[in-house]
């Protein structure tokens, strides 16, 4: 500073010097006040910033209290009226259910004086050819309502409501097969809940299993091409049918007792005049059906459990097992004389 006031010169004046010296410290001076002044603004500035930041601060806690408040009252107010809904549906079902019940009794009696009358039937779920489901439904109800019945009072009642019976059930099954040729599940299913409480319902189940086999075997292999087919019919099953497990063990069954009881005794005539071929076709079919029954049960194919399986194994192969101790025999003993000879 003396440098830059004196102006790099070696002669200096002293009081000059001063002077100068002075004037920088009073311009030091207002700088510093100027400073001061501006913080002493700013420093209040922040100050009325924080007491209005706190009281801010402060309302928002005293809401956020009040909405809490009013939030557990309105989760009191939700679960009063969720328990009174309840009640009340509890309510109106004990009064819709009575009420349906009559309902359907009503229209129980008034189909039955129907067939009662002795004329022709003139409602439309007997002739509407669209509600089928539903008069399959009703005439089921009547059947049993009907069989109920004396004889000798309802006989023609009873004659005229089994009549109608067998037809709409004919019409089911006719419906049903149809429903299946266009790969329709919905509708087959809609039908096989209804028609599961027919006396028919087994010649539905007989339908599904012959059809499901059309072209079925077109492999190298009956024991593959077996395999495939209930690895297909599986997801179907429980789509369409009530009882999936019954109707998979009727296909098995069919399979076991068909199509592969045929090929194994085809293949075993053709080789029965060669004693010791008869036996490795016997060991080797066998072979190949345990290992069918292994991948369905692995597989877990509905309806085909291991104790099933087994007795199935046994009904195909049952007497030529039997008969194979004896054969095996027979051949060791030709083999034994064979050898002597030679």
């Amino acid at each position: 500073l003396a440098w830059r006031l004196t102006g790099g010169k070696d002669d200096i004046n002293v009081t000059d010097l001063k002077t100068k010296f002075e004037e920088e410290i009073g311009n030091l001076q207002m700088l510093s006040d100027q400073f001061q002044s501006k913080i002493s603004s700013l420093e209040q500035q922040c100050n009325n910033d924080k007491r209005e930041y706190l009281n801010v601060l402060h309302k928002l806690h005293e809401q956020n209290a009040d909405a809490m408040d009013k939030l557990k009252q309105l989760d009191n107010t939700m679960q009063t009226v969720s328990t009174k809904v309840v009640h009340l549906g509890d309510q109106l079902e004990s009064v819709h259910l009575p009420r349906a019940r009559a309902n359907e009794a009503l229209q129980l009696m008034k189909h039955f004086d129907e067939f009662l009358a002795d004329q022709p039937l003139s409602s439309d779920i007997f002739t509407d050819p669209d509600r089928l489901l539903e008069s399959a439904a009703m005439i089921q109800k009547l059947s049993s309502i009907s069989q109920e019945l004396a004889k000798d009072k309802y006989s023609n009642v009873q004659i005229r409501i089994a009549h109608k019976y067998d037809e709409i059930e004919r019409l089911m099954l006719e419906e049903f097969v149809r429903a299946h040729r266009q790969g329709n599940w919905r509708r087959m299913h809609e039908i096989a809940v209804i028609l599961a409480d027919f006396k028919g319902y087994s010649q539905c189940l007989d339908a599904f299993v012959e059809h499901m086999q059309i072209n079925a075997f077109r492999g190298d292999s009956v024991f593959d091409d077996i395999l495939s087919l209930c690895q297909k019919t599986q997801p179907m099953l429980k789509e369409i049918f009530p009882n999936p497990d019954q109707v998979m063990s009727k296909l098995v069954l069919n399979l076991f007792h068909g199509k592969l009881q045929e090929v194994i005794a085809t293949k075993l005539s053709d080789s029965e005049n060669d004693l010791e071929a008869y036996l490795t076709s016997v060991y080797d079919l066998y072979s190949r059906t345990q290992k069918l029954v292994s991948n369905l049960v692995a597989l877990r194919i509905t309806g085909t459990d291991l104790q099933f399986m087994d007795t199935l194994v046994r009904s195909v192969f049952g007497r030529y097992l039997e008969a194979y101790p004896t054969y095996v025999f027979v051949l060791f003993s030709s083999f034994s004389r064979l050898f002597l000879f030679e």
